[in-house]
């Protein structure tokens, strides 16, 4: 009898997501579910009571209605072409990595969005080497986080298939259709930033939507080498088109390999890919809901018992689809029914993406060098609604959530680059620079002197080597470490009600939270690396104007404050920072030839502090040296591992990870000066 009761539940919570159960205001969701390979992942090995797992990889086909009003959001949804039901249609890559018996698993299923095709949830939370094909291709459980603790995983492509970021073979792709408008191609202003190329006399691009015409004289092209230099206009004598779909530039002289060249130029074609919101959104409550598609094959992420609960991961480009995401409504269709209830947006900063608008480019992401005027990064930047004098507006990230009641639980997180790259302040300040209330369903952890990016594999991280076009050494610290302790905290929040850490970050309030100009007085005496007052600033801008412009009032951008050694506080303190052994900056500087001056990529950097106090005296370094600090490497493990355990104390760090950091070791020419080694 309660078999049947639960099979009884599963068909009603099913019915409003399979083909034929479409209600009339549903707008659709997935039809069809196609699985073409399924193998055993891991070698087949066994987790705990989730026993083994498998991978599954195939297509999910669905359909949106552009009468409803769960999908009235979705630029150009309007003009693009239906089938005979009235219906878009449109496709997505899937993966799978679940329990082979799936009722084996805890009962919760994970949503790691898509990164440019790529997983994040493996790397980030499992420590596995990094995909740079797809999930299907993990091969390493590493850790097995996700496996030992019984987490079902899926992913779903959300980019389009001709995206530069998803261009190559293997990774994870959408099919969305080109918008027309009365049968005929839509034109419109499209922008290029062209940069990174090969160094030489000349260089081609591809373009990401092809040219409606092939005249250079419609178009505009400029190049600067730093981002506050002036624009040089190129004639178009000096570049041509290749092709519809790509140019080929004379480099200009004096102009190295990372001058931002800028095409303005007519394209046709334009994806609507601000259907990959709603393919998220359909394809999740088809998953936890649906007991099979419209053709009677059985859906494969369904348990017997509903889920407890869908966690959203999104890591950079992913956390920001999920802010916007959450932004736009898309949390929630016109049912009611609750895509996820928990959401861990990860290196975001203060912004969104660029994925709903005409001519989308979700991959571009404003840094301080590159990619300013790309739409994404404007009002409204906190989960708590503000009122901008600036812009003039009043809103915040979770307003239409709230109107909706499918606002999810909320963990924000950020790291030190994020705060120079990534404006992250902006996060837990108003347009005024005014501390603002996080609201009762998120919290915000930054990470401070952790990186954005960093490569745990990479063994030059740390070195003097593998600076690549950076001035300063790579930081080898890891934010993975923090998400994996704090997903666990949201996991726990969500399904059980277990209240979570509170936030920790840098704030106005307590000073922690200050200006770039007060933060150069601050600053240590390191040799060889004076302060760099450069961060990526904000401006309102008017994307009505081609180009657009960015020379409106500026937003209000802060940083974390630092202490004697150069290193920020105020934020969740890594054990590697509060027990040092260099100063540990969220901040690089692109290195001669590449935009000196400017901030370079998202690897943060790393100074070392002396190994011993005649060295510190000798280069006039103000930070106190490896020997002064730390008379015996058991000593600094000691100090090391207490400041771990603290974190452990507070649901910040995992046991098995406050272990690593602990281990690490002294220099040995400082332990050999101190002398009391044992």
């Amino acid at each position: 009898m309660k078999k049947t009761i639960l099979v009884l539940i599963g068909l009603f919570l099913a019915a409003p997501y399979g083909i034929g159960q479409a209600t009339k205001d549903s707008g659709v969701g997935i039809r069809r579910i196609v699985i073409t390979k399924r193998h055993a992942a891991f070698g087949g090995t066994s987790f705990g009571s989730a026993g083994p797992y498998e991978m599954l990889v195939g297509t999910a086909y669905g359909e949106l209605d552009p009468k409803a009003p769960m999908n009235s959001g979705i630029v150009n949804l309007q003009y693009a072409p239906v089938n005979d039901r009235g219906h878009v249609e449109y496709s997505v890559d899937i993966t799978i990595l679940k329990p082979v018996d799936i009722d084996k698993g805890n009962g919760r299923l994970i949503y790691d969005v898509l990164n440019r095709g790529h997983e994040k949830a493996l790397s980030d939370l499992n420590l596995s080497k990094f995909s740079s094909i797809g999930p299907d291709e993990v091969a390493d459980p590493a850790t097995a986080y996700i496996m030992k603790r019984g987490y079902t995983v899926a992913w779903s492509g959300w980019e389009g298939e001709d995206s530069a970021e998803t261009s190559r073979p293997g990774l994870q792709k959408a099919k969305f259709p080109i918008a027309m408008r009365d049968g005929k191609p839509i034109v419109g202003m499209s922008h290029e930033e062209l940069m990174s190329f090969p160094a030489g006399p000349s260089f081609t691009k591809k373009l990401t939507y092809p040219a409606a015409n092939l005249d250079t004289s419609a178009a505009t092209l400029t190049v600067r080498e730093h981002l506050n230099d002036p624009r040089k206009t190129i004639p178009s004598s000096d570049w041509s088109y290749v092709d519809a779909q790509h140019v080929r530039i004379k480099t200009v002289p004096g102009m190295g390999t990372e001058a931002i060249y800028e095409l303005f130029y007519p394209a046709t074609n334009p994806v609507v890919e601000g259907m990959a919101f709603a393919s998220v959104r359909d394809f999740v409550l088809f998953a936890r809901s649906a007991e099979k598609d419209s053709t009677g094959q059985p859906n494969p992420l369904h348990p017997s018992t509903p889920y407890k609960a869908v966690l959203a991961v999104g890591i950079s480009e992913s956390g920001r689809f999920l802010r916007d995401m959450v932004y736009q409504d898309f949390n929630v269709d016109d049912s009611g029914h609750i895509v996820f209830e928990g959401m861990l947006s990860a290196v975001t900063g203060s912004r969104k993406t660029n994925v709903n608008t005409e001519f989308s480019q979700p991959g571009r992401f404003s840094r301080q060098h590159e990619d300013h005027l790309f739409p994404g990064d404007q009002f409204p930047f906190t989960y708590a609604t503000t009122k901008d004098p600036i812009s003039g507006k009043t809103d915040g990230i979770l307003v239409k959530c709230t109107a909706s009641k499918s606002c999810p639980k909320i963990f924000h997180i950020d790291t030190n680059t994020d705060v120079w790259q990534g404006r992250a302040s902006l996060v837990v300040t108003d347009p005024t620079g005014k501390s603002v209330a996080i609201p009762e369903n998120v919290r915000v952890y930054i990470p401070t002197g952790i990186p954005h990016e960093s490569d745990a594999g990479d063994p030059t991280n740390g070195t003097p080597e593998g600076l690549g076009i950076c001035k300063y050494r790579k930081s080898p610290l890891q934010y993975r470490y923090y998400v994996r302790a704090l997903f666990a905290d949201l996991d726990s929040w969500v399904t059980d009600g277990v209240a979570p850490p509170p936030s920790k970050y840098p704030n106005v309030k307590n000073g922690t939270l200050i200006t770039v100009a007060q933060e150069s007085k601050l600053w240590p005496s390191i040799p060889g690396y004076p302060f760099e007052p450069v961060i990526n600033k904000l401006h309102l801008t008017d994307y009505s104007k081609v180009p657009p412009d960015d020379s409106g009032p500026e937003y209000p951008v802060f940083v974390a404050r630092t202490n004697a050694d150069g290193n920020p506080i105020g934020g969740l303190e890594p054990p590697e920072v509060s027990v040092p052994l260099g100063t540990y900056s969220g901040q690089n500087i692109r290195g001669e030839g590449y935009g000196e001056g400017d901030l370079c990529g998202l690897n943060g950097s790393y100074v070392p502090f002396a190994a011993t106090k005649k060295e510190r005296l000798a280069t006039h370094d103000s930070r106190l040296s490896v020997e002064e600090r730390y008379p015996s490497q058991e000593e600094f493990t000691a100090k090391r591992k207490a400041a771990a355990d603290r974190m452990v104390e507070q649901r910040l760090l995992l046991p098995e990870d406050a272990a690593k950091i602990s281990a690490e070791t002294l220099p040995k020419e400082a332990v050999t000066a101190g002398g009391k080694s044992k």
